[in-house]
């Protein structure tokens, strides 16, 4: 049995932007219609590992904001889901 040893497991999150909506974990026929994305990784500790955001219409503060803590509650649970899933 192996085990998986590393440092941080980073999480993405993708948001969709389309007519002043945000759309979390888009579909690919939903990406097809969008304004912009925009994608937010944390890692398992919570840290900040990276946003991105290509074009598109902006964001306001409370947009950004919103969309990071969904990340950020993503990385957490997903990190659960990797440590139950991975025998130790």
């Amino acid at each position: 049995q192996r085990r998986v040893h590393g440092g941080a497991h980073p999480l993405a999150l993708s948001f969709g932007l389309f007519d002043k909506v945000v759309l979390r974990d888009c579909t690919l026929r939903e990406e097809e219609g969008l304004d912009g994305l925009l994608t937010v990784v944390y890692n398992e500790n919570g840290q900040l590992c990276t946003v991105h955001k290509p074009g598109g219409p902006p964001l306001s503060k409370e947009e950004l904001k919103a969309c990071m803590a969904a990340a950020k509650e993503h990385a957490a649970a997903g990190d659960q889901q990797l440590e139950a899933a991975v025998p130790v």
